[in-house]
């Protein structure tokens, strides 16, 4: 005769593998995670609707922002309005019109880590329609190829590969003039001011007769 201890044994045994199974079969129903697709583009307009560009360098307090021009194609605005180099602007624009990151953190809600809190630049375009797209570029990433960025209305954090952000962030240092060293005078000697030289003996020069 099986003792009662014996049944409670088995029927607690019975219990697990009960259980088991139906937790088996759940996670058998469960999608297999996939890896994330590639990210999709911060926007994507195209190039010739881009109506001005603005950079911010909010470390150094300057602001570079251009403008298209119907007669020089691109003009500066900021810091002074002087006609651009409209090749090498347009080498920005074309990256701006679908900037896509190589990755994305979508689950990064603290940006301290990545100094998105207090970025280091912020890149903002305007459409000929008055749409705004900007986002903000805080440090590089550990490989030192990519900054870490993060775009108003979209979570988590972006990584931008330098190779065309750099198109963007460079801007000011293709586009500005190089200041023109200013050279400082030599003070010049006043004739007047100058005290001959007194003859060597401590006595004055007496001229023969």
């Amino acid at each position: 005769m099986i003792r009662r201890n014996t049944w409670i044994t088995l029927g607690a045994f019975g219990l697990v593998l009960i259980a088991a199974i139906v937790v088996r079969q759940h996670q058998q129903a469960q999608p297999e995670p996939t890896p994330a697709a590639s990210p999709e583009p911060l926007w994507q307009v195209e190039s010739s609707e881009i109506a001005s560009l603005t950079v911010e360098d909010l470390q150094a307090g300057t602001v570079l922002q251009l403008a298209r021009d119907p007669e020089d194609l691109w003009q500066l605005q900021l810091p002074a309005v002087l006609p651009a180099d409209a090749a090498r602007v347009e080498r920005a624009v074309s990256w701006l019109s679908a900037p896509t990151p190589r990755a994305e953190l979508p689950n990064a809600l603290e940006l301290t880590a990545f100094e998105l809190d207090h970025p280091q630049y912020r890149v903002e375009i305007v459409l000929k329609n008055g749409e705004r797209h900007e986002f903000s570029v805080g440090r590089q990433a550990p490989t030192g190829d990519s900054r870490y960025a993060s775009t108003p209305g979209r979570p988590g954090v972006q990584i931008l590969s330098l190779v065309g952000l750099e198109e963007v962030l460079n801007l000011a240092k293709d586009l500005l003039p190089t200041p023109t060293p200013t050279m400082t005078p030599s003070p010049t000697l006043d004739p007047g001011a100058v005290t001959p030289a007194t003859p060597s003996g401590g006595g004055e020069a007496t001229s023969e007769p």
